[in-house]
């Protein structure tokens, strides 16, 4: 992978977050992964984290590329024949929806990561005259862009605004979503295509969401007033859940990247229920102007710009709104058109560090590491020779990590061989304890030492941590109550002032209850009278 320098990383800065109960992975420095003196822009990253496709001008004019997540394999996708800008990315990263401007209009294209299938969805039909067709948006399947067009191929659009319109990748299935004299834009859906978010101008931009069949349209911003606008709305991959942001108007000063005219707008991240159902929250702090919202494809997180410290800043927050957000780059320049994967895990960004837009991504720093943190024995004596219930070794292991585990941990004795073995899921940041049993029956008398081992998971480094050693076991003749190694009058006087007494009760004495039943009783004085006498 090509490493930003030093330099960049100590300017970029390093993010590391945790969110109440649930222990996120923290962000690594951010990484640059483009390197030329052109403009790198508007980078999506797919929901699987492996790809980013880009609108890059190195070629003269601005065209979709395509790389790896590490940087790696760039691949320019489009030829230099017009201008190829908003890619969207499907959720392996396979295909690539565009729009591409030509002459008079804009059109809506898709390719394959490979630059091969190259497909014209909109304008090269009778249907399609000379106008816009933008903003489109891909389906994590692939099979399905929304777009937004001025167009009206289909006789439902008259008037000539701006309508949400859906098309399969196939260019059939052609269908327009919104159906109304006002324009609507900055379309998002969902991976399988069946529910659209989108933003209307009712007089003040409003965000909405309906169903791929045009039902359930529903209105989820309400705005009041013309103080107050929503604009960019990004929508999880299941549907359920919606991020956008919302302006107040605010004094004039000058800064890039919203859509504003004279005054600025002083805005911040939302998140809510797509089908409306309960008030939104606000995730973005209250500082500064907070817009252009990315959620994760599984919605547990929301990247967003934040002018919050001067100049443009990209965040990460969670989306429950029970976490502060958190700055994934800290720097003097700007950062813009954050993009991140289904978990979380991998923000994509643009930022002018260097003095042209450059494409960066902050990756997950993935976490493998679990522990054994307490071996306990409730009761260390034990007896040879006889039947009995099993001692009870009671073993902690603890997730230390930021991923979810399934982990094995066996118990021994010191320098001995395995004498039992558990596997068990552990999520992240949560301890279990494993309870092995261990009988003394055919062990030689003597005290032994417990070793408890949680053998380390795919990609642990820190293992210094996962063998504990600690407990004892100690293996009498049975009958020997008092550890003399003989069994005797005293064992029997003693086992006497025990019996009839259960675990729990007040003079119950462990180790008179020599099958390790919690009952002194009968069979415990059947087998000290057998061995009376006896010396070991």
């Amino acid at each position: 992978m090509r490493q930003v320098s030093l330099a960049v990383i100590l300017l970029l800065g390093l993010s590391v977050y945790a969110f109440d109960d649930e222990v996120f992975a923290p962000l690594s420095s951010p990484t640059q992964l483009t390197f030329n003196t052109r403009s790198d822009r508007q980078p999506v990253i797919s929901s699987d984290g492996s790809r980013i496709a880009f609108s890059s001008d190195l070629n003269g004019d601005f065209d979709i590329f395509m790389m790896n997540s590490d940087g790696t394999n760039l691949l320019p996708l489009t030829p230099s024949n017009s201008n190829d800008t908003s890619p969207s990315i499907s959720a392996n990263g396979g295909k690539v929806a565009f729009q591409s401007a030509s002459g008079n209009d804009a059109d809506i294209f898709t390719i394959n990561s490979d630059g091969t299938g190259l497909l014209r969805l909109t304008g090269s039909r009778p249907l399609w005259g000379n106008f816009d067709d933008t903003d489109p948006a891909i389906s994590g399947d692939g099979l399905w862009v929304a777009f937004v067009s001025n167009d009206d191929p289909l006789g439902l659009n008259p008037e000539g605004d701006d309508e949400i319109f859906l098309i399969r990748t196939d260019r059939t299935g052609l269908s327009q979503l919104t159906v109304n004299s006002r324009d609507d834009a900055t379309p998002s859906i969902s991976a399988d295509g069946g529910k659209a978010a989108f933003q209307t101008n009712l007089g003040t931009w409003e965000i909405f969401t309906v169903n791929s069949d045009r039902t359930g349209l529903t209105q989820i911003s309400n705005n009041e007033g013309a103080t107050t606008q929503s604009f960019t709305v990004s929508i999880s991959a299941d549907g359920s859940s919606v991020a956008y942001d919302s302006a107040a108007l605010a004094p004039a000063s000058s800064r890039e990247m919203m859509r504003v005219g004279p005054e600025q707008l002083s805005s911040q991240v939302y998140v809510a229920s797509s089908s409306g159902v309960g008030q939104p929250r606000q995730v973005s702090a209250t500082g500064g102007d907070n817009f252009t919202p990315s959620i994760s494809r599984d919605g547990s997180r929301v990247t967003y710009v934040s002018t919050e410290g001067g100049d443009t800043e990209v965040y990460v927050v969670d989306s429950n709104g029970t976490g502060q957000p958190v700055a994934v780059t800290l720097n003097t320049t700007f950062d813009e058109h954050p993009s991140i994967d289904f978990d979380g895990g991998t923000v994509a960004f643009a930022s002018n560090l260097d003095g042209d837009y450059e494409i960066f991504a902050a990756f997950s720093a993935v976490i493998h590491d679990v522990a054994v943190t307490q071996v306990a024995v409730p009761r260390r004596v034990g007896y040879n020779a006889i039947s009995s219930n099993p001692l009870q070794v009671n073993v902690t292991v603890t997730n230390q990590g930021n991923v979810d585990e399934t982990v094995t941990v066996e118990v021994s004795f010191l320098a001995g061989p395995v004498l039992s073995t558990q596997t068990s899921p552990l999520p992240t940041a949560s301890s279990r304890v494993l309870t092995f049993g261990v009988s003394p029956e055919f062990l030689a008398l003597g005290t032994y030492t417990l070793v408890a081992r949680a053998i380390p998971v795919v990609g642990e480094s820190d293992t210094a941590d996962n063998t504990f050693v600690d407990g004892t076991i100690e293996v009498r003749i049975p009958g020997d109550v008092d550890g003399d190694r003989d069994v005797d009058i005293i064992d029997a006087a003693t086992m006497a002032l025990a019996f009839g007494r259960t675990c729990g009760v007040v003079g119950y004495i462990a180790a008179s209850d020599f099958d390790n039943d919690c009952d002194v009783d009968i069979i415990d004085a059947a087998i000290l009278a057998s061995r009376f006498g006896t010396v070991g």
